[in-house]
């Protein structure tokens, strides 16, 4: 008889035939679904996860909120400013700062430049660039998506529906902390490394293609 993996409850009720350990309760099955997704928003990069947001500069120099302006925001992937259309170099905070306190001084108010953007930094869950972008210009946030997880009142989301194996391995990995010495736990994390090496692989060659890169220089040159 075919295990319905549709439903949460059929989610819930699957797993525990896959497994098949007498002695567990529905809590923890419960509670090793979302310890599954959490794992998931973490380590899985796919494409179905990736969305991208406009958020508009107000005070140059002003730090841009991430999670205020992209509630769903998980993790940046890429960062395009509107003046010149061109992505941004990522840096650490500190490299930041350093850079800002080149162009700037400090202890000087920030002020624009002529200079178009060039690099970003996170901190905080804060969007920072520089040179400062310019009033109303715009930075669109390339990132991947905080995905809802499957409850009791949401049935199915990107997991269940486009990565089953992933969600499956993930759950039964999660539930391998309250079985040990279990011949089958080395089989499900290999087949979980293997499927998120694979879907992470296919997310990077279909941005990459098949020529040669270019590396674009800060500022737009090659």
């Amino acid at each position: 008889m075919a295990i319905d993996f549709t439903t949460y409850a059929g989610w819930l009720n699957g797993l525990k035939q896959w497994i098949d350990v007498d002695d567990l309760t529905d809590d923890i099955f419960a509670t090793c679904l979302q310890l599954a997704q959490v794992r998931l928003n973490r380590e899985l990069n796919s494409q179905w996860m990736e969305g991208n947001a406009p958020l508009t500069v107000v005070t140059p120099g002003i730090p841009l909120s991430l999670i205020s302006g992209i509630p769903d925001y998980n993790r940046v992937r890429l960062v395009v400013s509107s003046q010149n259309l061109l992505p941004l170099e990522v840096q650490a905070f500190n490299e930041y700062q350093l850079k800002v306190s080149e162009l700037y001084g400090q202890g000087v108010a920030p002020s624009p430049t002529s200079e178009l953007p060039c690099w970003y930094a996170i901190e905080s869950l804060s969007l920072y660039v520089a040179p400062y972008a310019a009033a109303d210009s715009t930075l669109t946030v390339y990132y991947y998506k905080q995905i809802t997880p499957i409850s009791p009142t949401n049935d199915s989301n990107v997991f269940t529906q486009k990565h089953f194996d992933c969600m499956l391995y993930a759950s039964c990995l999660e539930v391998s902390r309250f079985i040990v010495e279990d011949e089958r736990i080395p089989v499900w994390q290999t087949a979980y490394d293997d499927a998120i090496a694979k879907i992470n692989s296919t997310a990077v060659r279909s941005k990459l293609g098949s020529t040669p890169l270019r590396r674009v220089q800060p500022g737009g040159t090659y």
